[in-house]
C-alpha cells in the first residue's frame, strides 16, 4: 500500500488535529480505506484525483492559496499573520503541543529557520486544511461520508467513469482522471451526466398493481420507471426535466413527490378509447400521499390538471364509456391494497442505479 501512504503524506492525512475539541487525524483512516477501496483502477491510479476532490477541489484550493498570498475580504495574507507569530513566539521561547517549553533563538535565527523549513510547514498546513478550514477553503472532513455525503458521491461517480471510458471515448471526452481534465467535482460530474442520465433511464423497477382488457395500473419506484411510464406533461416523468436534474440544472420533481406519495399512473387501453374524445383522460397519474386517507388522493390528467377522484372518475366514464366504470373502480381498489403494503424499501430518490 505504497501508494495510500504517499497520498496521505502529501496531504497530510495523518496529521492529529482538534476539530470541535475532538481529537483525532485530518482523515480517519477507515475514511481514507473507503476511498482506496472505492477505486476501480486496480492500482489507486484515481485515488490522488479523489482526495484532491475530497478536500474541494481547484476551486477551493485557489482560494486557499490566495488567502496564504494575498489575504481574503481585505485582510492581511495569512503567510504574514503566521510568520509574524511564530517570530514573536521563536524569539521570546514558548511551549509546545506536548507542554514542554522551547528555548528562545535570536531574530535572525527565527527567520532563517521560517525560510527554510517552518514556512512551508504552516504553508502545507494551511493549503491541506482539515474540516475547519474546509469551512472557508480547502480542507478535508474527518469521517466518510463527508459532508452531504461528498465522499460517497466521489467513489461512485469514479466508479462510473472508469466502467464508461469506452463511451466517454466515443463521446470525444477525456479518459484521464486528472486535475488538468477535471479541476473540479462537477466538472466530472458535468461528463457524466448524459451516461447518468441514459443509466438511470434504462433502469425501471415497478409493480404492475392492476391489469385487465379495459385498463393498467404502474406504481414505479425510480426514475426510469416513472419516465417509461409517465405522461411526459407530468414534471414526475419529464424526460427533459429529469436530463436538467441529472446535470444540477434543475430539480428533481420525482424525488419531491415520490418521498411523500405513492404514485400511480393508470393508462386506458386504446381499444376501448371512443375516437377524438378523452385523450388527456388516457393516460391518469394518481398522488397517494403515505399519511393521509383515500380521500384526500389527488389524480392528474396529461395537462396536468388535478382533480378529486369522484370528479375523475365521471370524466373517464363519460369519455370512454360506462362500460370502463366497473374495472377503473377495481383499479382504483388495487392501488388502495398495494399502498397498505407499500414498499418503502424499493423506493430510489436519487439520480442512483442499485446494483
Amino acid at each position: 500500500m505504497g501508494r495510500l501512504k504517499e497520498i496521505a503524506e502529501k496531504y497530510g492525512l495523518n496529521n492529529p488535529c482538534i476539530v470541535n475539541d475532538v481529537p483525532g487525524l485530518k482523515m480517519d483512516s477507515d475514511c481514507l480505506r473507503r476511498f482506496a477501496e472505492g477505486d476501480p483502477s486496480g492500482n489507486l491510479k484515481y485515488l490522488d484525483w479523489m482526495i484532491f476532490q475530497a478536500g474541494g477541489g481547484t476551486q477551493k484550493f485557489e482560494r486557499s492559496v490566495s488567502q496564504w498570498e494575498k489575504g481574503d475580504h481585505g485582510e492581511q495574507p495569512v503567510k504574514g499573520t503566521l510568520r509574524e507569530k511564530y517570530l514573536a513566539d521563536a524569539v521570546t521561547g514558548y511551549i509546545d503541543d506536548d507542554d514542554k517549553p522551547v528555548a528562545p533563538v535570536s531574530h535572525d535565527e527565527a527567520v532563517k529557520a521560517w525560510d527554510e523549513k517552518d514556512g512551508d510547514f504552516y504553508r502545507r498546513m494551511h493549503l491541506y486544511g482539515d474540516e475547519e478550514y474546509a469551512l472557508t477553503g480547502f480542507g478535508f472532513y474527518r469521517s466518510w461520508p463527508g459532508k452531504d455525503s461528498l465522499y460517497e458521491q466521489i467513489v461512485q461517480a469514479v466508479s462510473r467513469f472508469h466502467r464508461y471510458r469506452t463511451k466517454l471515448v466515443s463521446l470525444k471526452k477525456s479518459v484521464d482522471l486528472s486535475v488538468a481534465s477535471y479541476p473540479n467535482f462537477r466538472d466530472l460530474l458535468e461528463v457524466l451526466s448524459d451516461i447518468t442520465y441514459l443509466e438511470v433511464k434504462n433502469d425501471a423497477d415497478y409493480d404492475l398493481v392492476f391489469e385487465n382488457d379495459h385498463i393498467t395500473v404502474i406504481c414505479p419506484f425510480n426514475v426510469g420507471a416513472s419516465m417509461k411510464f409517465g405522461h411526459q406533461k407530468w414534471c414526475t416523468a419529464n424526460e427533459s426535466m429529469f436530463k436538467a436534474a441529472v446535470a444540477e440544472n434543475g430539480p428533481n420533481r420525482w424525488k419531491e413527490y415520490a418521498k411523500e406519495s405513492a404514485l400511480y399512473y393508470v393508462t386506458i387501453k386504446s381499444s376501448v378509447a371512443i375516437a377524438g374524445e378523452g385523450t388527456e383522460l388516457a393516460q391518469i397519474a394518481i398522488q397517494a400521499p403515505f399519511s393521509k386517507k383515500a380521500s384526500v388522493w389527488k389524480l392528474y390528467d396529461t395537462n396536468d390538471t388535478g382533480r378529486s377522484e369522484s370528479e375523475m372518475v365521471g370524466m373517464i366514464c363519460e369519455a370512454f364509456g360506462a362500460g370502463v366504470e366497473g374495472s377503473l373502480n377495481r383499479a382504483l381498489s388495487a392501488c388502495r391494497a398495494h399502498l397498505k403494503t407499500y414498499p418503502k424499501s424499493r423506493l430510489n430518490l436519487e439520480f442512483v442505479v442499485r446494483k
